[in-house]
């Protein structure tokens, strides 16, 4: 039965997800609020992937993706980039301030003397 209800819901979040572009800003903006490492775990359940198929992927044991989808983990940047390659995603930087990376103005180079 517990499934069902879980069921149920992912119906419903991906119908409202789909049909309200507010609703969707409002949601991708509170999962980013959430750990790194929980992020992953919830791309890997909207990927429907299980953490044994993740693990196969990543060369580990399962109990090793467990921990690592865990709040309190603290994994190395390494161990993140592969479990998201092997949920299928990459990792992208963007400013809190949505300042664009692209330079108004040239960078100027010192010219070396010889």
């Amino acid at each position: 039965m517990k499934r069902k209800n879980k069921a149920g819901f992912e119906e419903y979040l991906n119908e409202k997800l789909r049909k309200d572009p507010k609703f969707l800003r409002d949601y991708a903006r509170e999962v980013a609020k959430s750990p790194l490492t929980v992020q992953l775990a919830l791309m890997r359940g909207r990927k429907e992937l299980t953490q044994a198929v993740v693990a196969l992927r990543m060369g580990v044991k399962q109990p090793q993706v467990a921990r690592m989808e865990r709040d309190d983990y603290d994994p190395r940047l390494s161990s993140v980039v592969a479990q998201a390659r092997a949920i299928g995603c990459h990792l992208e930087l963007v400013p809190n301030d949505g300042a664009s990376l692209v330079r108004e103005r040239p960078i100027r180079r010192r010219s070396r003397r010889r």
